[in-house]
């Protein structure tokens, strides 16, 4: 990301994260210009900003765990220690259980095997 007066917040990583923009989707990577007035006083790193970004998409159900955990640049269970240290909710629906519990079955059945 780069904002006006030539300072960078680093660049989204090439992730099939896509935005829309006057009926247009963008693919790969992406450029954020922020005002340094809005930036000055918050002291971000390009890193952080990054992780801040995956945060607010995580926590709006725009994307999965896992996607936010890669747009951030961080290791899942990272990702997980910091939404959990922000006591923000795991997004994890019956549906998700239901798969989950199919694949301990799958799993159990190819070891009993």
């Amino acid at each position: 990301m780069v904002v006006p007066g030539g300072r960078s917040l680093g660049t989204l990583p090439d992730a099939k994260a896509r935005c829309q923009s006057d009926a247009r989707w963008y693919h790969g990577r992406m450029t954020i210009e922020v005002p340094e007035r809005e930036l000055g006083s918050l002291r971000l790193s390009p890193e952080q900003a990054r992780l801040e970004f995956a945060v607010g998409l995580y926590a709006g159900r725009r994307v999965t765990l896992g996607r936010a955990a890669r747009i951030a640049g961080v290791a899942y269970t990272e990702f997980m220690h910091e939404i959990g240290g922000r006591g923000l909710c795991i997004n994890y629906t019956m549906e998700d259980a239901m798969h989950d519990m199919a694949m301990v079955d799958k799993l159990c059945g190819q070891r009993d095997a």
